[in-house]
């Protein structure tokens, strides 16, 4: 009886052991990347139109071949006012606005790949007051988007590529992990039967 008890309780221990590592690997794996600054910042009011558009988050930004971090200006006509690519630096990507930019509303549309391998689409908006005649000095106030502003436009981003992003492998608990998490629940379960039994008194 005390072989059986000794071998049940390091089965359970073992199970207690995957339970953790397991939920401790889930934890950072659903925590992605965020924007922290926009340059012009949303909703912004220019007096004289950006000369590029530049965007930092919380953590570097996944590059490489078949990896595409883009960002489009666009504006009330759908015309893209992004001059070239956009660059990666880090934590940053920027890209140029061509010269000439008229007033009006412009929408900052981009999609970038987390250090995690997790993609995202988002929008927001800027608006110029005055018909432009090039580059110029522009709102560097820091902004985090705003949550529900625009919601219908943020789920489907205007971004024109046709290239894959990398696997979302940071989404969520892999299949190895919730193979862990059923053992060690199952073996905690067995456990306690396993003690009711042994309350039970004989016939």
């Amino acid at each position: 009886m005390a072989t059986a008890f000794h071998f049940t309780r390091r089965l359970i221990l073992a199970g207690l052991a995957a339970l953790a590592l397991s939920v401790a690997a889930i934890i950072p794996a659903t925590a992605h990347d965020e924007l922290i600054k926009a340059v012009p910042a949303e909703n912004a009011e220019l007096a004289t139109a950006p000369d590029q558009v530049e965007l930092t988050f919380s953590g570097n930004l996944t590059t490489g071949q078949g990896i595409p971090n883009v960002i489009l200006v666009r504006g009330e006509d759908d015309t893209n006012w992004a001059e070239g690519e956009a660059e990666v630096d880090g934590r940053t990507i920027s890209v140029g606005v061509k010269e000439n930019l008229p007033a009006g509303e412009y929408r900052v549309s981009y999609r970038v790949v987390y250090s995690d391998g997790h993609p995202e689409e988002k929008m927001y908006r800027f608006t110029v007051a005055g018909e432009q005649t090039g580059a110029a000095e522009q709102d560097t106030a820091t902004a985090q988007p705003q949550t529900g502003q625009d919601t219908a436009e943020e789920a489907t981003p205007e971004v024109d590529t046709e290239a894959t992003a990398a696997n979302d492998v940071g989404a969520g608990p892999g299949f190895g992990q919730w193979i862990a998490i059923g053992i060690g629940l199952a073996l905690i379960l067995g456990f306690f039967g396993w003690k009711r039994t042994q309350k039970r008194p004989s016939a």
